[in-house]
């Protein structure tokens, strides 16, 4: 499979709980043609808007997306940063 030979690419999106963000980021993501992408959204949101979000990820049935949650007490520029340590050690 073509996917098994090119390197995978971790696409980052960070977001305080807006879903309509996120889900325009997703549109943007699926609409890529690479073919070793992975989508990791992390969300500093509130529980509603937390629990929106898990249940629009669950629906798009894909393993190639993942969802986070952070604390809000942590800076978003930390949360960025845990991020990127999060995806170098998997």
């Amino acid at each position: 499979m073509i996917r098994d030979l090119v390197p995978k690419i971790s696409c980052v999106t960070v977001t305080t709980g807006r879903v309509d963000h996120v889900k325009n980021s997703t549109r943007c993501y699926l609409s890529q043609t690479y073919p070793n992408l992975e989508l990791v959204i992390l969300s500093q949101g509130d529980d509603e808007a937390n629990a929106s979000l898990s249940a629009y990820v669950d629906s798009l049935g894909r393993d190639d997306i993942m969802f986070l949650t952070a604390p809000s007490t942590l800076a978003l520029g930390l949360c960025e940063t845990l991020h990127v340590s999060w995806l170098k050690v998997r």
